[in-house]
C-alpha cells in the first residue's frame, strides 16, 4: 500500500471497521496474527502480519495502533511492555473471551504499561496452572495517565495456589483512567488502587 494512504483508509483497505479502534490512529497501523504471522514481516498489512505483539511493540513508535487477530494467542516469559505513549492496542471483538490472549505464569505481570494515553481493548489476561503470587494482568507505573482499558478478560482459573492476583493494578497519582465493560475470573482483585 501506499505509504501516502491515511491510517483511515488503510483500515478501511484491509477490511476493518474503523470504529474498533476507539481513538484516532495518529501514527501507523501494525497487525499480529499469531497463526499466519511471521515476526520478520513488516505488519502493515492484515497479509503480511507481525507474529507477535511483543515484536509489534518492539516495532512501534509513538501514537502507533496494532490490531491483532481474534483468537490468537502469545505465552509470555517476561512482561509485554508499553512503554510509548498514545499507543493503541485492540482486538477488535465484542466478546473479550474471543479475543487476543496473553498468557504467563508464575509471579509475572502479564503486561507493563508506564506511558500516558495508551488505550487496550478485547485482549484477554490468562493466568497458568502453577503457583500464584500478587502480580496484574496489566501493572501500571505513575506514567500510566488516561489509560483506556476496554472490553479486555482476566482469567485466572487455572491457578492452583495463592489467590492473590490482579487484574489490573494501578499505582498511586493516575489521572483519568477509564477500565470499561471487563470481565474479571477467579482475581483476588478486579483492579487494585
Amino acid at each position: 500500500m501506499p505509504a501516502s494512504m491515511s491510517a483511515g483508509e488503510r483500515i478501511r483497505q484491509e477490511g476493518l471497521f474503523a470504529g474498533t479502534l476507539g481513538a484516532n490512529p495518529l501514527g501507523d497501523i501494525l497487525f499480529v496474527d499469531s497463526v499466519n504471522g511471521v515476526n520478520g514481516n513488516d505488519g502493515q498489512s492484515r497479509r503480511f502480519p507481525k507474529a507477535t505483539l511483543v515484536n509489534a511493540l518492539a516495532n512501534m513508535v509513538a501514537g502507533d495502533t496494532v490490531v491483532l487477530a481474534a483468537g490468537g494467542s502469545e505465552t509470555v516469559t517476561a512482561t509485554v511492555a508499553v512503554s510509548l505513549a498514545r499507543v493503541n492496542i485492540i482486538c477488535p471483538v465484542t466478546n473479550p473471551e474471543s479475543g487476543y490472549t496473553i498468557t504467563g505464569a508464575g509471579s509475572l505481570n502479564l503486561m507493563t504499561v508506564s506511558a500516558a494515553d495508551v488505550s487496550i481493548k478485547g485482549l484477554r489476561f490468562q493466568r497458568t496452572a502453577g503457583a500464584g503470587a500478587t502480580a496484574a494482568g496489566i501493572l501500571t507505573t505513575a506514567a500510566a495517565d488516561r489509560l483506556r482499558v476496554e472490553k479486555c478478560s482476566f482469567d485466572y482459573t487455572d491457578l492452583t495456589s495463592a489467590w492473590t492476583n490482579y487484574g489490573i493494578s494501578l499505582v498511586d497519582d493516575l489521572e483519568d483512567v477509564e477500565i470499561v465493560d471487563c470481565k474479571f475470573r477467579d482475581c483476588h482483585r478486579g483492579v487494585f488502587w
